[in-house]
């Protein structure tokens, strides 16, 4: 079997987990866009939001009517504002399907919203109520806690089944994903041990080929099909000595036959080539002199 044949199999099997596991990731972050639409969505989340906006305005104004000095009339106004941008959420048709199916609930966020829109001339001109004015203020907004209270409580129970559902389906893809995940580093990891197999041979190949062409009394040099010297035995490498340092991988032939009749024309003869040399020109040899 060729090389590439042995990894013909565990690559296929490395780009299948690969886009399983992005599959993967995609549902994974469509599962959490799901969880987090649902609970935007969800009228316990609005009713809650609205409840706990609607406890820091009165935790706010009692603070005011005491003289708290980190607490301003601008403070009040924008947790007021704050609580009517929560009320307005409940609007939402995805809120009013379920909330109209709760007993109360309609006259309940009515009943808010009415009194909430009543005060707003009250809240703006909170500087300059008395005492009294503001701890009446407190008290009424402090009376709609509990009713919403209640709501936050009832539409918890209306829907309490489909959270659960969805975080089951969360957690069934962030299983499938480590899943993947692992099958995928270990497919990776069995083909980066064939990589290493496949280099550990061709080394020792390349050791066993070097050891037995060293042991030839022939000279031996192995030629590319570009003429460039891959290898050679010792006889070889002294038989061209004379070349020193300009022997090595990579010179080709005409270079080889070149520096022979430069050396030949210094006097230095080299016994590798027979090369004919004219006054120092290079005259090509044929290749059956390799």
């Amino acid at each position: 079997m060729k090389g590439w044949q042995r990894f013909a199999l565990p690559m296929a099997a490395l780009v299948v987990l690969f886009v399983m596991l992005f599959f993967a990731f995609i549902e994974l972050r469509r599962e959490n866009s799901a969880v987090q639409a649902g609970r935007e969505n969800s009228p316990y989340w609005a009713v809650t939001q609205t409840e706990r906006e609607l406890i820091q305005l009165v935790a706010l104004i009692d603070r005011f009517r005491l003289g708290d000095p980190e607490v301003s009339a601008e403070d009040i106004s924008d947790r007021y504002r704050s609580v009517k941008a929560r009320l307005s959420t409940l609007n939402r048709q995805a809120y009013r399907d379920v909330l109209i199916r709760i007993a109360g609930a309609d006259e309940t966020v009515a009943k808010v919203k009415v009194f909430v829109e009543k005060v707003e001339p009250r809240i703006a001109a909170v500087q300059r109520l008395t005492f009294e004015d503001i701890t009446g203020l407190r008290e009424q907004f402090q009376a709609l806690i509990p009713a919403l209270h209640r709501l936050s409580g009832e539409t918890m129970l209306f829907q309490e089944d489909e959270p659960v559902i969805l975080r089951a389906r969360l957690n069934n893809t962030y299983r499938n994903l480590v899943f993947f995940f692992i099958a995928f580093v270990v497919n990776a990891a069995f083909i980066g041990y064939l990589l290493f197999r496949e280099r550990r041979r061709a080394l020792e190949s390349r050791a066993n080929l070097t050891t037995a062409i060293d042991t030839m009394s022939d000279s031996f040099a192995l030629y590319d099909a570009e003429d460039r010297l891959i290898l050679s035995n010792k006889t070889f490498d002294q038989e061209m000595a004379s070349l020193g340092d300009d022997l090595k991988a990579g010179m080709t032939y005409q270079q080889l036959l070149k520096k022979d009749c430069f050396l030949r024309s210094m006097g230095m003869l080299t016994i590798g080539f027979s090369a004919v040399c004219n006054k120092g020109q290079f005259l090509t040899v044929a290749s059956n002199n390799r």
